[in-house]
Formats: structure tokens, sequence, C-alpha cells
């Protein structure tokens, strides 16, 4: 949540937690999958979250809880009994990867760009290709990606300015990866 505390669920349980009102961004991780949402808190929510086998996605749902439109009282949040947080980092989400390892890869592939093979990485905000026998990383963050086609069994990352990137990758993970792109960059383009 908001890049400084980490909250661990297992399946069928709920973390309880109390925040101010106002904008957060709370950010939810399923193995290598994660899902980024920025909500306005103004009462008591239920966010419910779940890995989406179909599409390899993690879907949530966030609904107000009925009967807390003016959120609970001083008194009401102190008899609670809140989750304690597995972690809290004073410095972001920079300090959870120095203590969890380095950050990694949602997809880590074999790819070739033209006539250089390398390694295409992808990440939550961002992609990097990396060709072998070139000390030099290709980073495309999301934010700066118009639009992802397939062309020719390939995947067209066209960014901002009609620059075009072309990628071919595995084709045993090719769709998932199209699927994956498709969504990440419909998500933080809006």
């Amino acid at each position: 949540m908001d890049e400084r505390i980490l909250y661990e669920a297992t399946p069928g349980n709920g973390v309880f937690f109390n925040i101010n009102g106002g904008f957060h961004t709370i950010k939810f991780r399923s193995g290598v999958r994660t899902k980024v949402i920025q909500i306005l808190i103004d009462s008591d929510f239920e966010i419910r979250a779940y890995f989406n086998s179909l599409t390899s996605l993690i879907e949530t749902n966030v609904n107000p809880l009925e009967g807390t439109g003016a959120g609970h009282t001083p008194k009401e949040i102190a008899a609670e009994q809140f989750t304690e947080p597995k972690m809290v980092s004073d410095i972001g989400e920079k300090g959870f990867q120095m203590i969890l390892g380095e950050e990694e890869p949602d997809y880590d592939v074999e790819a070739t760009s033209g006539l250089m093979v390398g390694k295409l990485k992808i990440y939550g905000d961002r992609m990097e290709f990396s060709p072998d026998r070139i000390n030099k990383t290709d980073v495309t963050d999301f934010i700066k990606i118009v639009a992802v086609r397939r062309k020719m069994g390939a995947i067209d990352v066209q960014c901002e300015g009609n620059v075009h990137k072309i990628y071919s990758i595995p084709k045993d993970t090719y769709n998932e990866i199209m699927v994956y792109l498709t969504n990440r960059i419909q998500e933080i383009r809006g």
C-alpha cells in the first residue's frame, strides 16, 4: 500500500487496516503477477482481489461497506483488531526491493529485434531488451507506449513519436505476453 507498507494475505483470509482519507495506491501481488489500483478513501471499503486463471491477471472488486458512509467513529476504530503489516519501509518501494531482493520481471524471454538476439524482460511498468554481446539495455516505459500490435508472429510496440520496436519471441508465450502488455498499457495510460 502506497509503496511503504506490505501486508501478506493467504487465500480465504482477509487483511484489515486503517488509513487516512484521501487518494491511496494499493498494489496486489500474486507470484510474479502484480496489479495496482488507486482509490479515493472517504469511508470504509472492502477490496476483494483474486487471480483470474483465464487471463493470468489479478482482478479486484472495490465496494463500500454497507452502513459505513461516514466511517467508523474513533471509539469503534480503537476497538477493532487490525492486521499487523509484514513490513514497513521509510524509503518507499526501493526499500522493499532491497529487503525482498532485486525486482524480478514478470516475463523473461529470449527475443530478437532486427539482427540482434537477446533477452526481453517485462516488468509491471516497463520492458527492457538486452542484446547479447552488447552492454546496453533498451528500456521502454509503458507510459510512452501508444499501442501493441501483432505483426507476423512478432510484437510491434508503437511508442510516442511514431517509433516502432519489433520483437520476435517464442510462440509458447506469445499470446500470454500480448494479453499482458495490452492490459498493462491500457491500465497505465488510462
